[in-house]
């Protein structure tokens, strides 16, 4: 039986004891001896109800402890995604205290842990957050516009983390592989690096080895070098296709259609970085369900306070893949179903990093 099982059994027996408690007649001190005894019973009886009020509350401290913490997901304008990244991670996330946080001026609230969305809220809060941060619905690429990796390695005490929207590299080179892998045939790649993107070479370069895939990389200042840039590549390499990341220094609206129908004029197919970009004219692209950008989010923080550490970035671990599947037919493409692409993916990659 647990000591608190016990005390309230005493309890239960001295409340009925305690009113037919017999009255001890000694012929020395008979006036003093009743009245110490009911006084002791009276004390162990208090005494009993006060260590079970005292176990009890220790123990509803401890389920709850977690509701205590505060979990502040700040942004800067509202969105029907911010709103349902927001949903997803409170639900996610019941024992916690999740609440949002507009970013109306540069004052944040006090928190046991930060989330932005966006390039503009994390911004604001990594300057002035004690508290670990992880930054979400944040390209790789405007994220460490914010904050350098030098910075992230600094910040021991209130850790930093990304968990990025935009495709993951290795996916990428791994959905060309999926789509022309064809035999023994490995494909050419080239890809467009600004000042801006030149971060995600090395990894371009690394991940494409890994894959045997021919990767090519061509320089570009800004987005005026753009059509002679392209049109060197075509005269010096006879490439597969075009890989594309987000980068606002070599793409915009005035420029991003006459690439897709460059490229489609020449049969150079472009894998895009977002599923706008593949409606809009690229062949195919990975990319991430608000969902599962918040399922890895949720995951990271659960591991965050079990372990007090935070991975320095991330992808999120599940994916889609859009594909104009007019557009690979006309550039002959054989091309398989989504599902078939994706598990081969999965399968390709599992045990590798994301």
């Amino acid at each position: 039986m647990s000591f608190l099982a016990s005390c309230s059994l005493t309890r239960h027996w001295l409340a009925k004891s305690i009113v037919r408690l017999p009255v001890v007649r000694l012929p020395i001190a008979s006036h003093i001896v009743p009245p110490l005894v009911t006084s002791i019973a009276v004390c162990i009886f208090f005494g009993c109800l006060v260590l079970e009020s005292s176990f009890a509350f220790s123990s509803d401290d401890s389920s709850g402890s977690n509701q205590r913490l505060q979990i502040a997901v700040a942004y800067t304008e509202p969105s029907a995604t911010a709103q349902q990244f927001i949903e997803l991670v409170r639900n996610k996330l019941p024992d916690y205290n999740v609440k949002s946080l507009q970013l109306t001026d540069t004052q944040i609230q006090d928190a046991d842990f930060y989330i932005t969305l966006g390039k503009n809220s994390l911004s604001i809060v990594e300057k002035q957050a004690k508290t670990p941060l992880l930054a979400a619905l944040i390209s790789r690429t405007s994220f460490l516009e914010v904050i350098t990796e030098e910075a992230i390695d600094k910040r021991q005490k209130n850790p930093i983390a990304g968990i990025f929207s935009d495709p993951s590299p290795l996916k990428q080179l791994a959905l060309i592989d999926a789509i022309y892998g064809q035999g023994s045939y490995r494909p050419t790649v080239a890809f467009l690096a600004t000042p801006r993107s030149r971060f995600i070479i090395d990894d371009l370069t690394h991940n494409a080895a890994l894959l045997n895939i021919h990767f090519i990389v061509e320089l570009v200042e800004n987005d005026a070098e753009l059509p002679s840039k392209l049109a060197s590549l075509k005269s010096l390499h006879n490439f597969d296709t075009l890989l594309l990341f987000p980068d606002r220094t070599l793409y915009n609206a005035n420029n991003i259609k006459q690439l897709l129908l460059s490229s489609y004029r020449n049969n150079k197919p472009i894998i895009g970085f977002s599923p706008q970009l593949v409606d809009a004219g690229a062949t195919a692209t990975i990319y991430y369900q608000t969902e599962a950008i918040a399922n890895e989010s949720v995951i990271i923080i659960s591991e965050y306070f079990k372990t007090q550490k935070l991975p320095r970035w991330n992808y999120p671990k599940d994916f889609d893949i859009a594909i104009n599947q007019g557009v690979a037919d006309s550039l002959n493409l054989p091309i398989k179903n989504v599902a078939t692409l994706k598990q081969m993916l999965v399968t390709k990659q599992r045990g590798e990093p994301r």
